[in-house]
């Protein structure tokens, strides 16, 4: 697993329930992260996106006032190691769906 320390600024404007996505460069299809606010170490849900090879991170900033800056901590992996809490989908020859909690 990989960990990176990233930091987000609201800039001139309030950002409230604000979707955010970050580039994470090439990537294989199997990549999780789980998220961590630096400090509190409050988890926040997010979702990797990889497409053609190349990786986004994905979340929602729920309250970040205009100036200020929130740190993350992002731990990644591939399969069940870098998973975070929550349902994850897996898809399965013939056109099944696998629904993963927790």
């Amino acid at each position: 697993m990989e960990t990176k320390e990233f930091v987000l600024k609201a800039g001139p404007h309030d950002r409230a329930h604000c979707p955010v996505s970050m580039p994470l460069g090439n990537a294989e299809a199997s990549l999780r992260a789980s998220l961590k606010e630096s400090g509190s170490n409050a988890s926040v849900p997010c979702q990797v996106v990889v497409r053609g090879g190349q990786a986004w991170l994905h979340w929602i900033a729920e309250d970040l006032k205009a100036g200020q800056e929130k740190k993350y901590q992002a731990t990644f992996g591939t399969g069940a190691e870098g998973q975070s809490e929550g349902v994850h989908l897996e898809k399965s020859p013939g056109h099944e769906i696998r629904v993963f909690v927790g």
